[in-house]
């Protein structure tokens, strides 16, 4: 999965952004290691917390409806 994620931040995302996910994702798994919890989910929550950002308005309302969202 994480290939498929640096696959599409490298299509939608600057690069200067992307190197700040990576960053980021790095210090998720310092933290998870150092709390004794799970590196690897620590890892994609790291690589994916700014994806959302990225995403048209279209598509982040449709997300919210499928999950059953109240839109105001």
């Amino acid at each position: 999965m994480r290939q498929k994620v640096l696959a599409w931040l490298t299509e939608n995302v600057p690069s200067s952004r992307i190197n700040h996910i990576l960053r980021v994702e790095q210090m998720a798994v310092e933290l998870a290691q150092h709390y004794q919890l799970d590196r690897e989910k620590a890892a994609t929550a790291g690589l994916m917390h700014d994806l959302a950002k990225y995403f048209p308005s279209k598509k982040l309302l449709q997300m919210a409806e499928l999950a059953g969202l109240e839109i105001d």
